[in-house]
């Protein structure tokens, strides 16, 4: 399974946050995507 776009609406300080997970030339599903999160 591939993410293509991740989609967050009124969540935090974020009102409306598209993220797209494609290639901008070919329109394909990227290989890999890496989230991390700052550790506190």
């Amino acid at each position: 399974m591939k993410i293509l776009k991740l989609i967050i609406k009124d969540y935090q300080q974020f009102k409306h946050l598209e993220l797209d997970f494609t290639h901008p030339e070919t329109g394909k599903p990227l290989d890999e995507n890496f989230f991390a999160k700052e550790q506190i």
